[in-house]
């Protein structure tokens, strides 16, 4: 009897993994918003996350050598001109946006540096590091420039305040000609220089696939992926959601037969 019901659980099972798959692996469409900046008086959790944006630097020769894909958030923590702590998030925008994006294919002391350039001086460096024994590379720091002028975007209410952080990435190492990907929301705590904790305090990633080293004429990630630890983690809740709703459906159908059992042997009597 079981047999019969046991296709409908693997595909409950399928279907839920596959509907996470879906979202996660589809290509955003090119955003046209302005960059989203939010200020308020206590720590908070945006509603809404970060637009994904496509950044790829070309070469001399007109080719692609560094192509990153991603949500980047900033989340800073600055006083105004009364001395009030204030947070703030910046979403960092696409070319289409103002993000100038600039950087360096050749390879200098095996390294490669992805810049992205947006709200006049503010920055952002990805510098891909090339084990060329082993054939294999990984993102090894990221560095972030700001800053904050009074009156001014981002954060108008401000004091100004600028500053530069540079923090070591600790993803692993990716084999030449394959890319790295993280489609969980991932935040890097930051700590800041200053005494009274001012500045830069965090950066949140999502939907983060990067390839370096590489000299192709078209915008394509390699099919070669190295997943993080917390993907591995976010696929396997579906999974298990959809084992327990099957565990639902075989329970209901025991009870199912059960009862019916004892209901013909009722009528039999």
């Amino acid at each position: 009897m079981f047999h019969q019901y046991f296709p409908i659980c693997v595909a409950l099972v399928v279907l839920v993994a596959g509907d996470n798959g879906n979202e996660t692996t589809s290509d955003p469409k090119p955003s046209t918003k302005l960059p989203l900046v939010t200020t308020t008086s206590t720590p908070y959790t945006p509603s809404k996350d970060p637009i994904t944006n496509l950044y790829a630097l070309k070469s001399q020769d007109g080719n692609y050598c560094i192509m990153v894909k991603a949500a980047l958030r900033l989340g800073f923590q600055y006083k105004n001109p009364d001395d009030k702590d204030l947070f703030g998030y910046v979403d960092i925008p696409g070319e289409k946006n103002g993000t100038l994006v600039t950087g360096n294919c050749s390879v200098v002391n095996n390294a490669q540096v992805l810049i992205l350039k947006f709200l006049n001086n503010w920055s952002m460096n990805f510098t891909f590091k090339q084990n060329t024994t082993l054939k294999e590379y990984n993102l090894e720091s990221i560095s972030i420039k700001y800053d904050i002028q009074h009156n001014n975007q981002p954060f108008p209410d401000a004091k100004s305040l600028n500053g530069e952080t540079t923090f070591a990435m600790e993803d692993g190492h990716v084999k030449v000609l394959g890319s790295y990907m993280c489609f969980s929301q991932r935040v890097f705590n930051i700590n800041s220089n200053s005494s009274e904790k001012l500045g830069l305090m965090n950066l949140t990633t999502i939907n983060e696939q990067y390839q370096a080293f590489v000299n192709v004429s078209e915008i394509f990630f390699s099919q070669a992926v190295k997943r993080c630890d917390q993907d591995s983690v976010s696929n396997l809740i579906p999974i298990v959601v959809g084992a327990a709703l099957c565990a639902l459906i075989v329970l209901v159908l025991v009870a199912y037969l059960i009862g019916r059992h004892h209901k013909r042997g009722y009528e039999s009597v």
